[in-house]
């Protein structure tokens, strides 16, 4: 029989970062994997369906305007009950550090289902810093029974904090198998874009919540400055949200 999968998701990063794993793993007979959306999905719902075939088999609609932690925390894992109930599965994967990831390894956990955590280890050290996303990481961590850890640093976090190394493994960000996804769709460039690169090869880089980098900023922009010089024949973009607003040193 196979093991029953539940994915999670309820943020646009959660959704393109477990699309490869739920692929991956529904190409594989000895899972049955279902989906679960915990909030509106949009235009994000397309992009998924379109480049991974992933569409939600629940889709909560849970995220209001104006919802705070308390209600979107009770929210999730009240949605997700009777999701759990009727899915029964043996393992509940989420992803990350978000309000969503969190309350459904709470839901799951209260479910008596193992979670599998991508991406867990990610640690900064400081509860307050970024709020609340390390502490629903930390909690999530203690909550899960296999940490799929991006890095080795990611893995050297979990071991200090006594998660037995088999309960870890170093896969990597699967947002990796996301990009390569979409570039192998070949889609043209915007416009606009395709202009400015000059026929040049374009280099993207992310930067995640460039709006909370604080004193990090400075070393990132180093960073992308010596890229730069050290190939200057590529046109190098960043990327970022329209709703966070980048630090000033970014901008210049």
């Amino acid at each position: 029989m196979p093991l029953r999968i539940l994915a999670v998701y309820g943020t646009r990063r959660e959704g393109m970062k477990l699309a490869p794993v739920v692929e991956a793993l529904r190409a594989d007979a000895d899972f049955e994997v279902k989906v679960c959306s915990t909030s509106r999905q949009g235009a994000l719902a397309q992009d998924l369906a379109d480049v991974f075939d992933l569409r939600p088999d629940w889709d909560l609609d849970l995220w209001h305007e104006g919802d705070d932690l308390y209600r979107a925390v009770a929210g999730v894992i009240e949605g997700l009950r009777d999701v759990l109930r009727e899915a029964r599965p043996d393992w509940v994967i989420i992803q990350g550090d978000t309000t969503s990831a969190f309350a459904s390894a709470l839901g799951a956990f209260y479910a008596g289902a193992k979670i599998a955590h991508v991406g867990g280890g990610l640690r900064t050290g400081d509860m307050a810093d970024p709020f609340p996303e390390e502490g629903h990481r930390t909690m999530a961590t203690r909550l899960a029974s296999l940490h799929l850890a991006a890095t080795a640093r990611a893995r050297a976090a979990l071991k200090a904090e006594g998660i037995h190394p088999g309960k870890v493994e170093v896969t990597g960000s699967p947002i990796v198998d996301t990009l390569r996804k979409a570039l192998a769709l070949e889609a043209p460039l915007d416009a606009d874009l395709a202009a400015w690169t000059e026929g040049r090869k374009l280099a993207v880089l992310t930067v995640r919540r460039s709006d909370r980098l604080g004193a990090g900023a400075a070393g990132v922009a180093e960073a992308i400055r010596a890229l730069h010089d050290r190939e200057a024949a590529l046109r190098w973009a960043l990327v970022l949200r329209r709703d966070h607003a980048p630090s000033d040193i970014l901008r210049a």
